[in-house]
């Protein structure tokens, strides 16, 4: 067997057995806002069910159809936690879903600046095609169909009320009422079913752009919906770097009526041609960026068109910025983001599949989370302004990380009581993605945090790159529904956003005015944080932003008055290598303690900046601990804080004792690997 080397003798780490997945409660509504600070919007497959009292000699899997009850799109509070992300799943809170009925499958999310935020979504065929013809069997169903008929029409929830596939959709973030926005034609042709990309907001010129997956074109749209005119690449973006133009094609379009569509095979779904075919959006700088799924290189491409400093509108100067290496698959780019100080995050989505049975949407396991920085300065001897190799997240426990279903968003930072931290932003990327916690070498260690095919949000640090974090088992893991894809479902994730309000405009971050730094688990200040314009000083649990009382997660709440801060136990401790993984940690003895003292449990946690605990705070003690640890480098000095207690004598709801150490272990200068030490 091949070893696998960890970058650090504290690796990826073992969750110890008996652990258990946490299960937020719903929080309290301190308003009757559905968009709070810290919260994230995601779309994803809302599900199927099956037809009651089907005509007999139909199968089920002809009677499975789209579920009009099941969640298109969800705003999911991210803000707590109660824990430092240690690869452990986590069952986020809801605010709100959104019925299938009402907005039909949805991909692309945008939130606009007022407050709270208002979110916006853009129809898609991202999750399949699925066609039905009338009645024929006397059941009252419609009957499913894979290929075309003259008969054949949308299935129910393929499209939302009264809506299309040009559709796109407003959530009000104060009331949860769901409205149609716009929808997208070129010159009053209506799209035929290859619907939109996604959209993006600017704040600027208070306006948003919408990509267009049947016609190549970008839209541009005022806050009332009303369309601005639209930009084509195939035309005036190619024209512009001397590229021979790729024009509309009317005739290239959906037809449910023809014998050539196919549900399972979206070449038939008359998506644009491949050099003309946009999907990621962002505004930076002054101009849109958008992601292109070829060119004469045959590889997906990022582009940018000027936007007119006064209107909004498109200038004539687009240009190429950069195109994809070799080394990472031709899947589309179907996200953007743009940190304050420039850095461009791109999100891959896997290349389009439709399937009868609604379990692959996206060719598995490819697609990447990469972020370029620009040439600083310029070299004029490389054809692009940004570095040509990118760096790169790690998205998933399944080898090679690559697991993003091609949604990502920045969003504010955490404290080490995992509670999210509104004074810091950009220090968390949320990604969405399938079967996040799925890997046979760790098996065994990650089922004892949780479930494994959790298909929903990936919350890591936003700093570091691979080969930190790989695999990552310093992020917060969350299923999008309590029943979730399972291993051979793919691409049932869509877009996510997190509301930051006060961390920029426009997915154009601005630093506010220096206030107080609020520990923030991951990095200091120095290296990269910067602080919100409008950070709000009262931060309660309500909001999402305040710290719950939890004696057991908390041995040592607010009001307890018998903890002795000073040290009360002999503490032991030294590093150890799991010989069967490659994986270290640190073994952890209990000496002497106070006379009747017997704890059987110790919650360790670390300050030390980007070093976490998989696996959890809370390790039972008998009397010796094994502690996984994650992210110290060769020879870096981490402390550790621990509290030993009685869990029977904490279940009491009363104060209890809490027998203090603070210890500091410094990480052996060699590395740990299968078969042992080297």
């Amino acid at each position: 067997m091949r070893k696998r080397r960890s970058p650090a003798w504290w690796g990826s780490g073992i969750v110890l057995a008996g652990f258990l997945a946490i299960s937020a409660p719903a929080l309290p509504q301190s308003n009757d806002n559905v968009i709070a600070p810290g919260d994230g919007v995601v779309t994803a497959f809302p599900g199927t069910v099956v037809n009651r009292d089907f005509a007999r000699g139909s199968t089920i899997l002809d009677e499975t159809v789209l579920d009009l009850k099941g969640a298109s799109a969800k705003v999911l509070v991210l803000g707590a936690p109660r824990y430092i992300w240690d690869g452990r799943a986590w069952r986020a809170p809801e605010r709100l879903a959104i019925p299938l009925q009402r907005t039909g499958l949805v991909f692309g999310v945008a939130l606009d600046d007022a407050k709270p935020a208002n979110a916006y979504f853009t129809a898609t065929s991202t999750f399949g095609i699925h066609a039905v013809i009338p009645d024929n069997d006397g059941d009252g169903h419609a009957e499913r169909i894979r290929t075309g008929r003259a008969d054949a029409g949308f299935m129910a929830g393929q499209w939302g009320e009264g809506g299309g596939p040009g559709a796109v959709w407003k959530l009000d973030g104060k009331t949860g009422e769901v409205s149609l926005f716009a929808v997208i034609r070129l010159n009053g042709r209506d799209n035929a079913g290859a619907a939109l990309g996604n959209i993006a907001f600017d704040a600027r010129h208070r306006q948003f752009f919408v990509s267009d997956r049947d016609t190549g074109m970008i839209h541009r749209l005022d806050m009332d919906g009303r369309d601005l005119g639209h930009f084509d690449h195939g035309r005036t973006g190619r024209a512009a770097m001397g590229l021979a133009p790729v024009a509309f094609d009317p005739a290239n379009k959906l037809d449910l009526a023809s014998a050539d569509f196919d549900s399972e095979d979206p070449e038939t779904w008359g998506y644009a041609a491949l050099e003309r075919r946009v999907w990621g959006l962002a505004v930076h700088g002054g101009r849109l960026y958008y992601a292109v799924a070829r060119s004469k290189t045959n590889r997906p491409e990022v582009w940018s068109v000027g936007l007119d400093e006064k209107t909004g509108a498109f200038l004539r100067d687009a240009r190429w910025e950069l195109t994809l290496p070799r080394e990472v698959s031709r899947d589309e780019i179907s996200d953007i983001a743009f940190t304050r100080e420039g850095a461009m995050i791109l999100a891959q989505r896997g290349a389009q599949r439709g399937s009868y049975d609604y379990s692959r949407f996206a060719r598995p396991r490819k697609a990447r989370v990469l972020r370029y920085w620009l040439e600083r300065p310029d070299d004029p001897k490389t054809p692009s302004r940004w570095i040509a190799r990118p760096e790169e997240y790690a998205v998933g426990f399944q080898p090679d990380y690559h697991n993003g279903n091609g949604g990502i968003a920045l969003g504010y930072g955490y404290t080490e009581k995992g509670i999210v931290n509104r004074k810091v932003c950009e220090a968390s990327l949320w990604s969405t993605g399938e079967a996040l916690r799925r890997n046979e070498l760790f098996k065994k260690q990650l089922a004892a945090g949780g479930p494994l095919d959790v298909s929903g949000l990936q919350g890591s640090p936003a700093r570091p790159v691979r080969p930190f974090n790989a695999p990552p088992w310093t992020s917060y893991f969350s299923s999008f529904a309590a029943k979730g894809a399972g291993p051979r479902d793919t691409g049932h994730m869509g877009d996510v956003e997190i509301y930051t309000p006060g961390c920029g405009i426009g997915g154009q971050a601005i630093a506010g005015a220096p206030g107080d730094y609020a520990t923030a688990w991951n990095y200091p200040p120095a290296d990269g944080w910067y602080y919100p314009q409008d950070t709000d000083p009262t931060c309660t649990f309500e909001n999402g932003c305040a710290e719950p009382p939890d004696p057991i997660s908390d041995p040592t709440p607010d009001d307890d008055p018998s903890p002795d801060p000073s040290p009360c136990m002999e503490v032991k401790a030294r590093p150890y290598c799991d010989a069967a993984t490659g994986q270290g940690g640190l073994e952890v003895s209990i000496g002497s303690t106070p006379a009747g003292f017997s704890p059987d449990v110790v919650k360790v946690t670390t300050p030390t900046m980007g070093v976490s605990l998989p696996g959890g705070p809370l390790v039972n003690l008998s009397p010796t601990a094994t502690v996984p640890v994650s992210g110290a480098a060769p020879g870096q000095p981490v402390t550790f804080n621990l509290c030993a207690f009685d869990k029977a004598e904490a279940k009491s709801g009363k104060p209890f004792t809490c027998c203090r150490a603070t210890i500091t272990v410094t990480a052996p200068e060699k590395t740990c690997e299968q078969g042992g030490v080297k």
